[in-house]
């Protein structure tokens, strides 16, 4: 992998996204976590999807799609990973959003994560993963608490999955030295071993499985494709890149699409009929209101204006029923023979509203 970010920081994009999925998982907890299990993936741009042709063949999207349909109980995606994030990134950027979206009432089912390669790429403290004055380890074993905290008071069981990465040098010219990066000088992932021996990958195997977490290695998954599974820009997965690692979290399916938008409803209303309207006694208007496509009767909330004379006068009561009728009733004052009397009848239900207005003079 040559040295540089392992893609591009987009602090606008970030920005965006992250209150934009934070106000998803706001709106989808608000219905309880009976009704929606949650999956965070955290990470840089690996799990932001670069190198994927489309949004819906980056692994994230996969594997959600996987967990949608296979019975885990996950129906919403918190995703606010980005390009270039190091460890230090995710640990003051995307933790506070994930552990306020465990916080809230939906019941987060499963959390992955990818970190560390722009670490090694971009911090001038790592010049290694294992240097005593990286922040990877620190940072890794700092998020990993944060996030079983906050999941112990979660309700249900949930996973946590830490990717190990896979070599995007292999059968080039660098894929030596970038082999050596990944697992150190002994070339294998080992939690017995120390210094040069700890490559990255040593790193968050063993920090993940010391906290509980459940590690992907994808290295060797990798080596067998050779550059099959990496994108044109050598350092990302392309599209069959993205699906291997999806299935070596567990799974890959194509999320559901959501259901289209429910037409909007439209209610008809017939022309108001009306009582006799005499000084002194009650006064009442009605109109039938159905829904325009099925006819049938609307019981919906009924808002009553009525004018004595050009001057604002409050129903006494009103009412709408299940066949649709909507009634208005007003008082009208005594002495008021030959007034002009003028009003309207305004139903809504679900968003779609109607009116009549109408006109009588007062006997």
């Amino acid at each position: 992998m040559p040295r540089g970010l392992f893609g591009r920081r987009s602090c606008t994009g970030l920005a965006a996204t992250t209150l934009a999925l934070l106000a998803l998982a706001g709106s989808a907890g608000a219905t309880g976590a009976e009704d929606h299990g949650q999956y965070i993936a955290l990470g840089d741009s690996i799990s932001a999807g670069n190198g994927a042709s489309t949004v819906f063949k980056r692994w994230v999207q996969l594997y959600y799609g996987y967990l949608e349909s296979n019975g885990s109980g996950v129906t919403d995606l918190l995703n606010p990973s980005y390009a270039g994030a190091t460890s230090t990134d995710l640990r003051n950027q995307e933790l506070g959003p994930a552990v306020g979206a465990i916080g809230a009432s939906s019941d987060t089912k499963a959390i992955t994560i990818d970190i560390g390669i722009n670490d090694v790429h971009s911090d001038l403290n790592c010049p290694t993963a294992n240097a005593s004055t990286c922040p990877l380890a620190g940072n890794l074993r700092f998020i990993l608490d944060a996030l079983n905290t906050a999941l112990a008071n979660d309700p249900g069981a949930e996973t946590v999955q830490v990717m190990q990465y896979y070599n995007s040098d292999v059968g080039t010219p660098s894929e030596s030295a970038t082999r050596l990066m990944l697992l150190g000088s002994d070339l294998r992932v080992d939690c017995s071993g120390t210094g040069a021996a700890l490559g990255l990958n040593d790193l968050i195997h063993c920090i993940g499985i010391e906290k509980g977490a459940t590690t992907v290695d994808v290295l060797p998954i990798f080596d067998a494709a050779g550059q099959a599974y990496i994108a044109a820009d050598h350092m990302h997965p392309n599209d069959a890149g993205h699906l291997a690692i999806a299935n070596a979290f567990g799974g890959a399916a194509t999320p559901t699409a959501p259901p289209p938008p429910p037409s909007a409803l439209t209610l008809r209303a017939t022309k108001p009929k009306l009582s006799r309207a005499t000084a002194g006694k009650r006064f009442t208007a009605w109109m039938l209101v159905t829904n325009a496509d099925t006819g049938q009767g609307v019981k919906g909330r009924v808002t009553c204006q009525g004018k004595l004379s050009g001057k604002s006068r409050a129903a006494t009561s009103h009412s709408s029923s299940s066949s649709g009728r909507t009634t208005c009733t007003w008082q009208m004052r005594a002495g008021v023979h030959n007034k002009r009397f003028t009003g309207s009848i305004t139903a809504r239900f679900q968003g779609a509203k109607v009116s009549r207005s109408f006109a009588t003079k007062v006997r």
